[in-house]
């Protein structure tokens, strides 16, 4: 903890989240992405105080020195965070965090921007905006903010505009995450493509913030994949919107599509009593996952037969796409 900054560890941290690749990896990246919001603005206001950032010495400091970490848990809006709290030696006089102070005020701020810190980049108006205090005074200095929001500007470009032609995607997944995060992005979509390579590596491979999942958006997201080396993936993934259809068929024309399995499931059983949608559920699933295709045909025909006129919503749905 001494020798690495904890800003630093955070970042590993999202980087192994984006590996994983999945639907459920952006809530761990929000929370990830709110702990190192922290922890860049801790040690940039520990720096500001030491006058001397973390890789500068001085022989002789009335400010003190830094002495590695303590840990926090910081209870905000949605959870807890797992913050690493900068501590000091030698000093003539105790040094008291003014973000810390205002917790209070500004988490719900932190919580908005984290998010958007990896789907648009932060500017440093973005920052200053975010640690201001009741009466509008800024928490940190101008050089403190900008340093942050440079370091976390360089991040987005490098995961937003990364050449992508290294990824042997075989299984691309597309997804718009929406009514989870719409509240920290101002009431947009986030656009998602996430993938399995070939070497049974996953990968998150792109987000980006839309204001609606239209054609026009899903379009330019996947061509934006293609222009950064995407190759012709074996099979696509997605729920039965038909804007990202749209996106598919025309970028990715030698790929076969596939309705996701979860959605569509979901979509079923949405068409069904509660009383009793668990139950059918299982028979639905069952043709998906069967051992082969003849198989899969016989459960198909049996499970709408069995359903067709007391559920013909729920088989019409079934059978679609």
């Amino acid at each position: 903890m001494k020798k690495v900054r904890a800003s630093e560890q955070k970042r590993n941290q999202i980087e192994a989240i984006l590996k994983s690749g999945s639907r459920e990896a952006i809530e761990d990246l929000h929370r990830l992405g709110q702990e190192k919001f922290w922890q860049e603005l801790l040690e940039g206001e520990l720096d500001e105080h030491l006058g001397r950032e973390w890789y500068k010495r001085s022989e002789a400091s009335r400010q003190g020195y830094r002495n590695g970490y303590y840990p926090r848990k910081m209870i905000v809006p949605g959870g807890m965070l797992n913050i690493a709290v900068p501590r000091l030696r030698n000093v003539k006089e105790k040094f008291t965090s003014r973000l810390l102070k205002n917790v209070a005020d500004i988490a719900e701020r932190v919580r908005s921007v984290a998010l958007e810190a990896y789907v648009r980049g932060l500017s440093v108006r973005d920052i200053e905006q975010t640690f201001v205090t009741e009466d509008g005074s800024p928490m940190l200095s101008r050089s403190v903010m900008s340093r942050v929001a440079t370091r976390l500007h360089d991040e987005y470009l490098a995961f937003s505009q990364r050449d992508l032609s290294e990824l042997d995607v075989v299984y691309l997944f597309l997804d718009g995450v929406y009514e989870s995060v719409r509240r920290y992005t101002n009431g947009q979509a986030l656009l998602c493509a996430w993938a399995i390579c070939a070497n049974g590596t996953k990968a998150m491979v792109h987000i980006a913030a839309v204001q609606s999942e239209s054609e026009d958006a899903w379009v330019s997201f996947c061509e934006d994949l293609l222009r950064r080396g995407l190759r012709q993936p074996l099979l696509v993934i997605s729920d039965g919107g038909p804007a990202v259809i749209k996106g598919i068929t025309r970028s990715f024309p030698k790929a076969d599509r596939q309705r996701c399995i979860a959605h569509k499931l979901r979509n079923i059983a949405a068409k069904l009593p509660r009383d009793v949608a668990k139950a059918i559920i299982e028979e639905f699933k069952g043709v998906y996952y069967a051992a082969d295709r003849a198989t899969a045909l016989v459960l198909a025909e049996q499970v709408t037969s069995k359903y067709a006129s007391q559920y013909p919503s729920a088989v019409q749905c079934f059978n679609d796409d």
